[in-house]
């Protein structure tokens, strides 16, 4: 089971597929499974993504509570705050998660309007950035940026969101956050939202997936670092399925 999470950077508060939530008001630690799309018998896929509240001056991110949603530490639901004080003795709080409760890649999610504004975040703010980026290092975890609402820069990407992947506008956007955040630009992934559409839009939609299989190559990138103990586990399972198979036919 692969897991993301999202974060949203400076004063930006929007999920790519929550355009009407106010992140401000986020004070949990969610998980959102992904069911399949089957009308038959819908499945939880493979992965879930996790949501916290995103950056700005008054909430924080300190290192330990980054590391703690990281490492897995913190349960779906879990009363978070950035800033706060979590103690591994709080209800909810695991002291010793599973590989699959852990967090495999985090993706930043910016507003791309938003985008010229980011080299003039504060220093509180841009030091945090930091501090989570250097935890996340230290845990391997790759990171990816999100950047949503791409069609509020380009008026021909608003009209046909096939338009972004030829946009300069867009591309010279995608630079700057690269540049600011110091990540390779394939790790970039611009975004359409979904917002006064009554009907789903090809392109949009195969943005959104892009940006998914995006995400999942870097989960899967980070899961081979823990190859050997995920088949020690398999290995485990199956002999146990064995055993109890074999009671059962006894």
């Amino acid at each position: 089971m692969s897991q993301m999470y999202l974060d949203g950077l400076s004063e930006l508060k929007e999920t790519p597929w929550r355009n009407t939530c106010d992140w401000n008001n986020l004070s949990e630690f969610t998980k959102y499974p992904v069911m399949s799309g089957s009308s038959t018998e819908p499945m939880p896929l493979k992965f879930r993504i996790c949501d916290i509240r995103g950056l700005e001056p008054e909430h924080l991110m300190t290192k330990e509570n980054m590391r703690y949603v990281l490492e897995g530490s913190i349960e779906d639901r879990f009363p978070f705050d950035p800033s706060g004080s979590i103690s591994a003795d709080m209800p909810g709080f695991k002291k010793h998660p599973d590989l699959d409760e852990k967090i495999h890649c985090v993706a930043l999610v910016q507003d791309a309007s938003m985008v010229d504004t980011l080299q003039d975040l504060s220093l509180k703010v841009t030091t945090n950035i930091k501090e989570m980026q250097t935890v996340m290092n230290s845990l391997d975890i790759p990171q990816v940026v999100i950047m949503s609402k791409i069609d509020s820069i380009c008026e021909e990407t608003k009209q046909d969101a096939a338009n972004a992947f030829r946009s300069p506008k867009v591309e010279k956007c995608v630079a700057k956050v690269s540049e600011v955040l110091g990540l390779p630009r394939n790790m970039v992934f611009p975004m359409k939202n979904y917002e006064n559409e009554y009907q789903l839009d090809p392109s949009v939609d195969t943005m959104a997936l892009l940006t998914l299989k995006g995400i999942l190559n870097n989960c899967d990138a980070h899961l081979f670092n823990h190859y050997d103990e995920i088949v020690k586990k398999y290995t485990v399972t199956q002999m146990s399925l064995r055993e109890n198979w074999n009671l059962l036919l006894n």
